[in-house]
């Protein structure tokens, strides 16, 4: 998005050039959507009480997918 430092056809930036405000919501909406991924499977998979709490947590992860899309798209 943002593109990187080139001189004389070299990378011409620093080691954190790549880290900007996009990446980091980018990376957190990540999180967020491999965290809804993991607790669909342990409602599909689990019983009982564990069932009821990936319901829970997926609730506040799907919250988190939607906010990282919004921001992003922003």
């Amino acid at each position: 998005m943002q593109g990187l430092d080139v001189s004389d056809r070299s990378f011409g930036g620093g080691s954190f050039d790549w880290l900007s405000p996009f990446t980091a919501m980018t990376g957190v909406a990540l999180m967020f959507g491999y965290a809804l991924l993991g607790a669909c499977w342990l409602v599909i998979k689990g019983e009982g009480e564990l069932e009821g709490w990936a319901r829970a947590k997926g609730k506040i992860c799907y919250c988190g997918v939607l906010l990282g899309i919004a921001a992003v798209s922003v």
